[in-house]
Order: C-alpha cells, then structure tokens, then sequence
C-alpha cells in the first residue's frame, strides 16, 4: 500500500520497503532535487531539456549494465 500525506509543508510518502530498491528511492531524490532547482532557476525551456538529456544519459551509463546483467541471466 502507499500512502501520501502531508505535515507540517512536508510531503511524505509511505510505501512497503520491498516495493523499490534503495538505489530507486535515491534516483527519485535526486530527480525531485533537480526538478526543485529547475523551478527556481532562469534557464530557458531548451537549456532544461539539454540538461535532462544529460542527466538521462548519465543515468543510463551509470545502470545499463544491470539491465544487461538481468537480461543475460534469463538468458537459457
């Protein structure tokens, strides 16, 4: 089950510790971190997305050998 709730101007999220792994949760702070200055900063629309695709292709440096990793091992 997840539940969202907010206190005191915080949101809070509460979902079973087995659902995603610590490294997801981490991605998704970081991601809210990146969206957060996003916000306050004064780059223009495209500077944004330039920056997203970098961070999605830094992302995908960093992980893509997991996929391949759990691909290969379904592998008969």
């Amino acid at each position: 089950m997840i539940s969202i709730s907010f206190e005191n101007k915080e949101a809070v999220i509460r979902f079973p510790e087995t659902l995603v792994s610590k490294d997801y949760v981490q991605d998704f702070i970081d991601y809210l971190r990146v969206e957060e200055t996003a916000q306050k900063s004064k780059l223009t629309e495209e500077q944004l997305w330039e920056m997203t695709e970098h961070i999605q292709n830094a992302w995908w440096e960093k992980n893509k050998q997991k996929f391949i990793d759990k691909i290969e091992a379904r592998r008969p």
